[in-house]
């Protein structure tokens, strides 16, 4: 490292790994709801905390024994720990929502349910649309996120879906791929 000290190399280092960490769960977060949405989304906060919180305080006390010995040192760990407590919960949630989804290697698997109820809900800028469908997983119901043209051709109690999921990497199963299958009566309409 020509022109750099080690102390100041770690110093960087110490306020760079939550950043990077922050900006990678942001990514992750973003990518992984997106792309790899998992049916239990609550379940996924606790379970990274489980693993954030531990990792954060590992992560204060090497921080603490890197910057000690320095008149400002006191004021770069309250830097630290500040960003830390952000950076790593949040860049947890975020991983785990993506690795999840992009390590998940298993053959999906295809229900077909029955979809109970429907409804949106609105924010300031848009809607959102959800069906509410039998369960496959010995829970009551499950609510799945769809598109508009999804929903406005759904008939309560009548239609049914195909639903492909994935177990997920870390447990967590996550949907593939979803449709709404032709009612029968529709069929054999376009046929005449």
């Amino acid at each position: 490292m020509p022109g750099i000290s080690l102390s100041k190399f770690l110093r960087i280092l110490v306020f760079a790994l939550p950043i990077v960490l922050f900006l990678a769960g942001l990514f992750g977060f973003i990518y992984g709801t997106h792309c790899y949405t998992p049916l239990d989304q609550g379940i996924i906060l606790p379970t990274a905390l489980l693993y954030a919180l531990p990792a954060f305080a590992l992560f204060l006390i090497g921080a603490i024994l890197l910057l000690k010995g320095r008149s400002s040192s006191h004021r770069e760990v309250i830097a630290i720990f500040f960003i830390s407590l952000v950076a790593f919960p949040l860049g947890l949630i975020g991983l785990c929502f993506f690795l999840n989804g992009a390590l998940d290697r298993a053959e999906p698997q295809t229900h077909t349910t029955l979809i109970h109820n429907k409804y949106r809900t609105r924010s300031e800028d848009q809607d959102s649309y959800y069906a509410v469908v039998e369960s496959w997983r010995g829970k009551a119901r499950e609510k799945i996120s769809i598109r508009k043209s999804v929903y406005d051709r759904i008939q309560i109690n009548r239609s049914h879906m195909e639903i492909k999921t994935k177990p997920g990497h870390l447990g967590f199963e996550w949907i593939v791929s979803y449709q709404l299958i032709p009612q029968p009566e529709a069929i054999t309409k376009n046929k005449k």
